[in-house]
């Protein structure tokens, strides 16, 4: 597995955690990402034209559905930087499977299958009980949505399992 796709699958489970807890990917995680596979793929590697396009097709697969209010502006960002780790090649690869994993998410989550819905349907809040103990508790009232970075990271992780990416 080359450094790049390693950037890529850390900062991917990394959105994963927050994105699960409280809907949102960090500004500062997508930032070092950015850098970090930029870097790494574009310097290390050598191909800092291959990193700059995959970011350019990260931000378009997910411009539309950002738009139309489908996926946040954490997710846009995510498969972005996810471009510039992995370049347009194995960008590309991810996002199919992106989308196959979103899919089959939205379908478990909105069913609530195997509880799904329950598990992963609503954010976490921290609270705070009367001993002291600190812990978190799902946030009553709010809609079920779903947590794209995960479908993210699954696309990430198919590149990994694959070895590679479609090939132009």
């Amino acid at each position: 597995m080359s450094a790049s796709v390693m950037v890529a699958l850390a900062f991917c489970a990394g959105a994963v955690v927050t994105d699960l807890l409280w809907r949102r990917i960090p500004n500062r995680l997508t930032l070092l990402a950015a850098i970090c596979g930029l870097l790494v793929h574009g310097v290390v590697h050598g191909h800092p034209l291959d990193s700059l396009a995959g970011a350019a097709v990260g931000f378009a697969v997910l411009l539309g559905p950002y738009l139309l209010w489908g996926i946040g502006g954490g997710d846009l960002k995510l498969l972005t930087v996810v471009g510039f780790a992995l370049g347009v090649e194995r960008v590309l690869t991810a996002s199919l499977m992106m989308a196959l994993a979103g899919g089959l998410l939205a379908i478990l989550v909105k069913g609530n299958v195997f509880g799904l819905g329950s598990l992963l349907g609503r954010p976490w809040k921290p609270t705070e009980s009367v001993t002291g103990h600190e812990g978190f508790a799902k946030v009553i009232g709010e809609p079920v949505s779903i947590p794209y970075g995960v479908a993210i990271f699954l696309g990430v992780l198919a590149v990994v399992l694959s070895g590679g990416g479609m090939r132009l």
